[in-house]
């Protein structure tokens, strides 16, 4: 008889988020003389490549499973799950284990389970599906649909507190039959040293200008990429500031609220350069909290005396609103100044590049690229969701900012440009202030102690 525990993950499709990236991670490090895992996912995504990858990793591909709701294609995916987690329990002695992800995997995927006569039902809630931007009945819907399958999961995984608190207060799930185990990141690819601007030469920048747009399609893995020769290769200046961001680009994080918020601090930048001083005042709360004793001293000058220095823009990411965003970039003149890089694997240095992350998400779980930016020590400037206030101490790290206002988003960035030691104490504070509890080997080891307890049951 096996003793071995067999582990299914279900996820709707393999993009390149966090969700995905952690369930990848979880099922590639799990203890092969325990555990034998399984995926089953929708078709298309980055990452499904690396998935079949995985040294004795199944991977099963359901047509059916989409992103978008689809009751037909919804009903045929249902029927392929059962169909597939049945011959999955009955090729198996031991015990099983489906642990779904994402909602609408989630919904279909634990309905799935029960028809296929599976116990132990799993769920990691990386941010729910419903919204408040949705219409009425339809966030009501979901929230139905949520709390009907809550019913017959064993556990429910939160990564964030604010999730859980509303998971519980909405009666999607129960406090005993709910944990906190974070997405985590890789904390030695996230926190060494890097070198955000490239050793002086002359002084100039002898490439051309102009607006880049590198990755048309698919995705870069140069893993020999640094902070600087990204930095070269965008023929940026050595001495230019870089605010980026990384993200899909679709409407819950509103990508166009980041090109707006590019415009605003290009038209700041444009009005220093012409008068030789700055235009615009900042923002009181920034003065304010800067000067508090978490900084370590107030600012060396008034804020409103400080240089300006220019600011270049990196947008890492790809999806349906990608010719939105080039149209609104060429309407609004920032061609030279805003960089789409596309999907891209070498992360680390990309983020090394930055001075500034920003995040203009609507709605989130808990990003888990605002973590992987503290822990190398850059700042972040992200908008008010799920998990923010987890991650960001708000004037301390970074600064939060409500969704939907690419205009305070910019104020909060001027603010921290305009003062280059506020600004590296603000990386300092961010890097110390990140909890091991991120720690993606350790969010592998407590759902390995979470999968153990509930085979013994």
């Amino acid at each position: 008889m096996s003793k071995k525990i067999k582990v299914i993950h279900i996820i709707t499709q393999l993009e390149l988020g966090g969700a995905q990236q952690t369930t990848l991670y979880t099922l590639a490090h799990l203890d092969k003389t325990q555990y034998i895992p399984v995926l089953i996912c929708g078709p298309g995504g980055i990452l499904l490549q690396e998935a079949l990858k995985i040294p004795g990793l199944r991977v099963h591909i359901c047509p059916g499973l989409r992103r978008p709701i689809a009751p037909f294609y919804d009903l045929i995916a249902l029927i392929n799950m059962r169909g597939i987690l049945r011959k999955e329990k009955l090729a198996h002695s031991g015990s099983v284990i489906v642990h779904t992800h994402s909602s609408k995997a989630g919904i279909l995927g634990r309905c799935a389970a029960c028809l296929a006569g599976i116990s132990i039902r799993i769920h990691t809630v990386h941010g729910f599906g419903f919204n408040p931007y949705q219409p009425f009945l339809l966030r009501w819907a979901l929230v139905l649909a949520e709390a009907i399958t809550g019913v017959f999961t064993t556990r429910m995984i939160y990564v964030s507190r604010d999730n859980l608190r509303e998971g519980i207060r909405l009666g999607i799930s129960r406090p005993k039959r709910s944990v906190i185990i974070r997405s985590g990141v890789n904390w030695d690819e996230f926190s060494m040293p890097v070198r955000r601007r490239p050793p002086e030469k002359d002084g100039k920048n002898h490439k051309q200008d102009g607006h880049s747009d590198d990755q048309q399609s698919g995705m870069s893995f140069d893993r020999s990429s640094s902070p600087s020769s990204i930095r070269e290769s965008l023929c940026i200046p050595k001495n230019a500031r870089i605010v980026g961001m990384i993200s899909c680009f679709k409407p819950q994080k509103a990508p166009l609220d980041f090109i707006r918020m590019a415009r605003i601090v290009d038209i700041e930048n444009k009005k220093t350069r012409r008068s030789k001083q700055p235009a615009v005042s900042l923002s009181r709360e920034y003065e304010r909290k800067a000067g508090s004793p978490h900084l370590e001293g107030p600012l060396p000058q008034d804020a409103e005396d400080l240089p300006f220095p220019e600011t270049h823009f990196i947008l890492i990411g790809d999806g349906s609103l990608k010719a939105s965003i080039k149209g609104m970039i060429r309407g609004f003149g920032l061609e030279s100044k805003v960089h789409l890089l596309g999907w891209r694997r070498d992360i680390p240095p990309l983020i090394g590049a930055m001075d500034i992350m920003a995040l203009t998400s609507l709605w989130e779980g808990l990003p888990k690229v605002v973590v992987e930016a503290q822990l190398m020590g850059v700042p972040v400037v992200a908008t008010r969701t799920s998990g923010i206030g987890e991650t960001i101490r708000n004037g301390i790290t970074g600064f939060i900012t409500p969704p939907g206002r690419p205009d305070l988003m910019a104020s909060k960035i001027i603010g921290m440009l305009r003062d280059p030691d506020a600004l590296e104490r603000m990386g300092k504070e961010a890097k110390s202030a990140v909890s091991r509890e991120f720690d993606l080997n350790d969010a592998v080891a407590k759902q390995d102690r979470l999968y153990q307890e509930l085979a013994r049951i």
